[in-house]
């Protein structure tokens, strides 16, 4: 099931302690591809609790094609998970739409994620189908933050990111932001060359061709310069006949 993996990210929300943080990091390639990390950070208390438990995203994750590495550091213990898409669009899941869009030379990117569907769903998976309030589902997942952050193959001229810098652009979700939005929408336009869609063999043969015939050009402009006439006869003298 495509949701799995979020539905039990956001279900650990529930028995987190602290502050629990998601940082989803999307790399957009000029060939319309894109590769997606996840970067789930836990107080460094849970690393045993999820090892003996069946809760962990990292299980999710190698289920669904993600490359899974550990990380600890100070306080804090990261799942961190990467993924390869041939094209952005099949980032696409239950709670995210993603479109990737070329107007000339501009790339546009559009994401929308519902994140209150989506953790009013954890919820009541944990509840065994129990149904909360936000009020309370808000008050369980008090120390949930995503960021959001997108790197475009050009430099980003329009965005809502709370944050651009050159071609990044980064979005911060807390809890209230999840619920009052409920739909959250995230979109970015990169100035980029027209290029997309050609594999990189390509774009060297165009390249080649060009080049060939500029040097074509030049030759063949050489060869048809102007030849100097050759000099023209001497006239022969003529004797008069009144000087014999």
């Amino acid at each position: 099931m495509k949701n799995r993996l979020l539905l039990s990210i956001l279900a650990l929300a529930f028995f987190t302690v602290g502050c629990f943080q998601v940082e989803t990091t999307t790399t957009i390639n000029k060939d319309g591809s894109a590769v997606r990390k996840m970067d789930i950070a836990f107080p460094a208390a849970m690393k045993e609790m999820l090892a003996m438990g069946d809760k962990s995203p990292k299980i999710d994750m190698e289920n669904e094609g993600w490359s899974v590495e550990e990380k600890t550091d100070e306080d804090k213990y990261h799942i961190i998970g990467t993924k390869k898409f041939a094209k952005a669009e099949d980032i696409t899941d239950d709670e995210s739409t993603v479109t990737l869009e070329q107007k000339g030379s501009k790339l546009i990117y559009h994401e929308t994620f519902k994140g209150k569907e989506a953790a009013t769903k954890s919820s009541e998976e944990e509840e065994e189908g129990e149904e909360m309030g936000d009020e309370m589902i808000k008050s369980m997942m008090g120390g949930l933050q995503y960021t959001f952050i997108l790197v475009m193959p050009g430099k980003i001229s329009n965005s809502n990111a709370d944050k651009v810098e050159g071609n990044k652009a980064t979005w911060v979700f807390d809890v209230d932001k999840i619920f009052d939005e409920k739909v959250l929408d995230m979109h970015a336009e990169a100035a980029i060359g027209p290029a997309i869609g050609l594999p990189f063999w390509a774009i060297l043969v165009i390249i080649a061709v060009v080049i060939i015939v500029v040097i074509a050009a030049i030759v063949k402009s050489k060869g048809k310069k102007q030849i100097p006439p050759p000099p023209a006869p001497e006239k022969k003298k003529t004797e008069d006949p009144k000087t014999e």
